[in-house]
């Protein structure tokens, strides 16, 4: 898997106390970029990954963007090129107790009706290191499982998930996890890259009594 280029690290100053205890991810804006130490320029957020170019997967312009300026963009499918998919991924700031609920919320929107095919993967380990077939990964849910009724529509909408921790869970992955391809256009005029936009992410747990992991600044080195 083709990781990103080395980024900056995250410090402490970028993000304040009182925001841990909102969301166990950081950064779900997507608004604090990392600096590509090769080409010296904003190529990514910080604390998210993707196995494809962030640089192409990370717009920065408020009108692609649900909320600031920046939004992540995936490729659930290719017109021309079979399972051609992109993911991002986040390490979680704590990893999710077991039999606790945590709920998910984001927004996503794509000009294509396939936000049915896109699934979020809570892990133990990094799914970008995950060498097995795309048809056997069984995602946490697909967003057609969620508390919202997803709309063929180009507007952002809301996503909302209610989630039971297993309680090995360090990782999220957003992406197209359905088992068949998206079949495309054949004609080159038309954009091949099936494209879903995703912004404004958050975990955060439903036990209020639920505060923050004793280690929880060691996942920020």
């Amino acid at each position: 898997v083709r990781l990103l280029i080395s980024c900056s690290i995250i410090t402490l100053n970028l993000f304040s106390s009182s925001s841990f205890s909102q969301s166990l991810l950081l950064n779900g804006n997507f608004e604090e970029e990392n600096i590509c130490t090769e080409y010296k320029v904003n190529c990514a957020p910080e604390a998210w990954l993707t196995n494809d170019d962030g640089y192409h997967n990370y717009p920065k312009d408020p009108a692609w963007a649900y909320e600031g300026y920046h939004c992540m963009s995936l490729e659930a499918g290719h017109g021309k090129k079979s399972y051609k998919r992109t993911f991002i991924r986040s390490q979680l700031l704590c990893g999710l107790q077991k039999q606790n609920k945590y709920r998910l919320e984001f927004y996503v929107r794509s000009p294509y009706p396939i936000l049915d095919s896109i699934g979020v993967l809570f892990s133990a380990e990094d799914f970008l290191f995950d060498r097995r077939p795309l048809q056997v990964v069984q995602p946490s849910f697909y967003l057609k499982e969620s508390n919202t009724q997803l709309k063929k529509d180009i507007d952002w909408q809301r996503v909302s998930f209610d989630y039971t921790a297993r309680g090995d869970e360090s990782f999220i992955t957003i992406g197209n996890f359905s088992k068949g391809d998206i079949r495309g256009y054949s004609d080159r005029s038309i954009d091949p890259h099936f494209l879903v936009f995703i912004d404004a992410v958050s975990l955060v747990p439903l036990d209020p009594k639920e505060g923050l992991c004793s280690d929880w600044q060691s996942t920020m080195a």
